[in-house]
């Protein structure tokens, strides 16, 4: 049995889809850990992480954070591969969609968005909810989003077009996960 420390509160953690990884978000620190509990790199986001995703081949690590970006990570080397800007308040949440080809961001800014993983463009802007979103998702073939959001709503989405497939409105409070 491995005891690993992070050194403050952990926030988030995920393990990685093949199971080699587990990723830990504690501050504004992401460490990349084994599945044995050996530490192999630390990702210093450089603001308070709010996520942690593994892509589906395990290869990156996605994290988002209070400094309103997603940032992509190397788990071979710890190397920053890309950060992705534009929303204008924190990430609270970010995830690959099962291919692996897109990403989408979650913001208390009211927005979601969907970025090329490949290249870090926005590919679509998710507009309609009235307060910060809280969680993203992507249905198993990638073809729809589902966010949710202070506000009190659940809203899929098309993740071709970007526009508003259904709204599930009829919650007295925040829904806070997708």
């Amino acid at each position: 049995l491995a005891i690993v420390r992070h050194g403050v509160p952990v926030r988030a953690a995920e393990l990685s889809r093949d199971g080699r990884f587990v990723a830990t978000a504690g501050g504004d620190v992401v460490r990349l850990w084994t599945s044995s509990g050996v530490q192999q790199h630390e990702f210093p986001h450089g603001a308070s992480v709010t996520s942690v995703s593994f892509s589906p081949g395990g290869d990156i690590v996605l994290t988002s954070g209070a400094d309103s970006t997603a940032r992509l990570w190397a788990t071979s080397d710890g190397a920053e591969r890309r950060v992705l800007r534009g929303h204008g308040d924190a990430v609270v949440a970010a995830t690959f969609s099962n291919d692996g080809r897109r990403i989408a961001t979650a913001s208390l800014d009211e927005t979601g968005r969907i970025w090329n993983t490949e290249d870090g463009q926005l590919l679509r802007e998710l507009r309609g909810h009235t307060s910060a979103l809280t969680s993203i998702a992507f249905s198993a073939r990638g073809a729809r989003l589902v966010t949710a959001s202070v506000d009190g709503q659940v809203r899929s989405w098309s993740a071709t077009t970007g526009k508003t497939v259904a709204v599930y409105s009829d919650h007295v409070a925040t829904v806070s996960q997708a």
